[in-house]
């Protein structure tokens, strides 16, 4: 099988032996797995494929023989073929090198848009305008089914927000203030590297992506929430409004009948 490509850049990561980052790497082992393929160089100018992409009318397009039966020399036999060279000529070589850049710079966004956009409250929404915890978890489950049906996703239509909306909306909270003070502890537990405040209590991360803490009630006859408590960050406004809840329900009670 012949495969032809106009992309000297593609076809120069095929043939390197260079370390390509992994994106492109993983691209290219999948191109790689294919051992009965040969890749040829083909000039833009005798690209069937960019006839379409640089534009055309239909009636133009009837009558376009490198369109429906490609470059002339196609026809002949295998060895006659035009096979225009893209070695390791110094022109290629800055392309190549360009690309790869350009591929790190974007990656390097891309990792910086993702890093503010879980280093910001959901929603924007400020804990500092809310007199409680519930109001908090509240008002955001309201803003994702808004914006799950903006989206047309799959959401409940009732006039009561259900407990799974507002698991979710508590839960991406929590997950937002944890990666807020807490992001060297994710990165040591998926690395497998050593921290002492993951050492100290012995903490992991939950099926949901939550920071949770092993001790010595991990196999006692209790709830889940009591054996594997999550891990809230000192000095957060939620934290704060978190205490205050649960101080009020059981009815202000001190400190040492907390449940």
């Amino acid at each position: 099988m012949y495969l032809w490509s106009d992309s000297q850049c593609v076809l120069k990561w095929i043939s390197t032996k260079k370390e390509l980052n992994v994106f492109v790497k993983n691209r290219i082992a999948e191109i790689k797995a294919h051992k009965d393929v040969k890749f040829m160089y083909v000039n833009t100018m005798e690209n069937p494929a960019d006839v379409a992409t640089r534009g055309t009318t239909a009636s133009k397009l009837k009558n376009d023989s490198l369109w429906w039966h490609g470059p002339k020399w196609l026809n002949y036999d295998t060895q006659n073929w035009k096979n225009d060279s893209f070695g390791d000529n110094s022109s290629v070589e800055k392309m190549y090198q360009s690309e790869i850049k350009r591929e790190k710079s974007r990656c390097s966004t891309l990792l910086c848009n993702q890093i503010e956009e879980e280093n910001r409250p959901p929603f924007g929404i400020d804990c500092r305008e809310f007199s409680s915890y519930t109001k908090v978890i509240r008002v955001t489950a309201w803003i994702q089914r808004f914006v799950s049906r903006i989206k047309k996703d799959k959401c409940s239509t009732g006039k009561v927000l259900t407990y799974k909306e507002l698991k979710v909306a508590e839960m991406n909270w929590i997950k937002y203030i944890q990666r807020k003070h807490y992001l060297d502890v994710f990165e040591a537990i998926n690395e497998h590297k050593r921290n002492n405040l993951q050492r100290q209590l012995g903490l992991f991360i939950s099926q949901d992506g939550i920071l949770c803490c092993r001790g010595r009630l991990e196999n006692a006859d209790i709830s889940e929430s009591a054996r594997l408590p999550i891990l809230l960050p000192r000095g957060e406004d939620l934290t704060r409004l978190f205490i205050e809840k649960i101080h009020k329900e059981q009815l202000h009670c001190v400190v040492c009948h907390r449940p």
